[in-house]
């Protein structure tokens, strides 16, 4: 295959998919799709994470099947790097129980001090029989 030139080269960057715009809609619900790995993930939670830190507001990560929102997947979601970048270097997030949980560690009095707080939920549209009366606050 012949090598592409330069030119060509800069075509094919890749551009990721940048979601804020349509959150600036006010619409109750918003949809995205596009191709895959085009980062509509990745920019909705760099959203939602900066939307809680200036609002408290949670969101919900919402998935057709209770496959896609299972520990082992939504455990990696939510980047490091992203957390750090908004919150500050003493911030991660974990997932367990359906909820993603900020949490900040610290140091106080000369020890180590954990604080937990719920910013979002992982949702399947498939389980949604079994909690028709669960209270999603935000």
């Amino acid at each position: 295959m012949p090598r592409k030139n330069k030119e060509e080269e800069v075509k094919t960057i890749k551009s990721w998919y940048d979601v804020e715009p349509l959150f600036n809609k006010g619409a109750d619900i918003t949809i995205c799709y596009g191709q895959r790995s085009g980062g509509k993930t990745y920019s909705a939670l760099k959203v939602c994470l900066k939307n809680y830190k200036k609002n408290k507001k949670r969101f919900a990560y919402l998935r057709r099947w209770s496959d896609d929102v299972n520990t082992f997947k939504c455990s990696t979601l939510i980047k490091d790097d992203l957390v750090k970048k908004i919150f500050g270097k003493e911030y991660t997030v974990e997932y367990s129980r359906h909820a993603f949980k900020l949490v900040h560690t610290y140091e106080k009095d000369g020890k180590e001090k954990v604080d937990k707080e719920d910013i979002g939920y992982a949702l399947a549209v498939s389980e949604a029989k079994h909690s028709k009366s669960t209270n999603y606050p935000d």
